[in-house]
């Protein structure tokens, strides 16, 4: 991915190749997409003509990659920031998603008059990893918001996710790997029942650095693990 491929952006703003025609305009003073983001669009495996929900979509980054990767998508991308909010209709508009992607400017926590129960296929989700009071402190408001649990904490997120999801509906998260007991028991307590899980390392001698897992909503029990993502070689899976 390049940055920087266009001058014709806001001055704080860097325009991202994507590829296959597919680029994404990124504030650089605040949250940026990175590797998770990436990984999550791909994990997420999506069917043709599915309802999709993009929980804190942030810049549209995981919108904009997943309607590159899947075909026929009906998404909502939620976000409660509205400078966020404004470069995600921008991001869509650019890559010509309008009839595609619809935008939600709200609180994912506060959905029941804005979106119906059991409406969602797969709902995707980069929630903000840190909770409150832990680790660095972000530069920012809006850095600050999507790194630290401060408008979203997991349970928020997955309770949220539940009541959207239809019976059979998936649920694709990326967190960090200490958070992943957490992960599993609110997707158990919200009858999200795990189903895929994926670590992610830098390569394959060093500890993961990203958990991927799928979970379905009155789902059977049963995990499947899926071989280790070593980044230095991609993601094939």
């Amino acid at each position: 991915m390049t940055n920087n491929i266009s001058s014709n952006v806001n001055p704080r703003e860097n325009l991202t190749d994507l590829g296959g025609g597919y680029t994404l305009l990124q504030d650089q003073s605040a949250f940026r997409f990175g590797t998770d983001s990436v990984l999550l669009s791909k994990f997420a495996r999506a069917n043709s003509g599915d309802r999709v929900i993009d929980l804190g979509a942030g810049n549209g980054a995981v919108t904009v990659m997943l309607c590159q990767n899947h075909d026929a998508l009906n998404v909502t991308a939620i976000e409660i920031q509205p400078e966020a909010c404004d470069l995600v209709r921008r991001n869509i508009a650019r890559n010509g998603l309008d009839e595609t992607v619809n935008i939600l400017e709200a609180d994912l926590r506060k959905l029941e008059d804005v979106m119906p129960a059991r409406c969602a296929d797969l709902i995707v989700c980069n929630p903000p990893y840190k909770p409150v009071g832990t680790g660095e402190p972000s530069a920012g408001q809006c850095a600050l918001i999507a790194r630290h649990e401060i408008m979203c904490t997991l349970q928020d997120a997955v309770q949220s996710a539940a009541r959207l999801l239809k019976v059979g509906g998936r649920l694709c998260m990326v967190h960090k790997p200490e958070r992943l007991a957490a992960l599993m028991a609110e997707m158990k307590t919200f009858d999200i029942e795990p189903k895929r899980l994926a670590l992610a390392a830098g390569n394959a001698s060093i500890p993961p650095s990203i958990v991927l897992v799928e979970g379905r909503f009155k789902g059977r029990p049963g995990l499947i693990i899926e071989p280790l993502i070593d980044l230095s070689r991609g993601y094939t899976q």
